[in-house]
């Protein structure tokens, strides 16, 4: 369900309420296709821990905060901290983006040499 919602709301803009049956199927089966067909590709479970491990603690951790207080912040729900505080508030969204890519390249690197080592 979270899936197909967001799927809706971001891609085609409608909310689940709204949406037509043709396209709830299709989104429905497109995501579970998709589930399948990972499933069948990667043999071990720990290859996907790996993975989702290495690309969502680094947006979890620095990037989703550092972007709410930013929308908080333009809402007007927090007030205008000084420079050097949004500096930092930007700092760590950049720092979280570089840290997961780069955490996300080395656990690549390291299933892709696991073999061969």
């Amino acid at each position: 369900f979270p899936c197909r919602f967001t799927m809706g709301v971001l891609v085609f803009g409608i909310h689940d309420n709204d949406m037509p049956k043709w396209l709830h199927f299709t989104i429905t089966l497109g995501l579970c296709g998709a589930a399948l067909l990972v499933s069948m590709w990667i043999p071990n479970i720990s290859t996907v821990f790996s993975l989702m491990g290495s690309t969502t603690s680094s947006f979890v951790c620095f990037i989703l905060p550092a972007i709410l207080t930013i929308k908080l912040i333009h809402k007007g729900k927090l007030p205008r901290p000084p420079f050097s505080k949004i500096v930092a508030i930007f700092g760590l969204a950049i720092g979280g983006a570089v840290l997961g890519v780069a955490s996300t390249c080395i656990t690549v690197a390291q299933l892709l040499t696991k073999g061969k080592a």
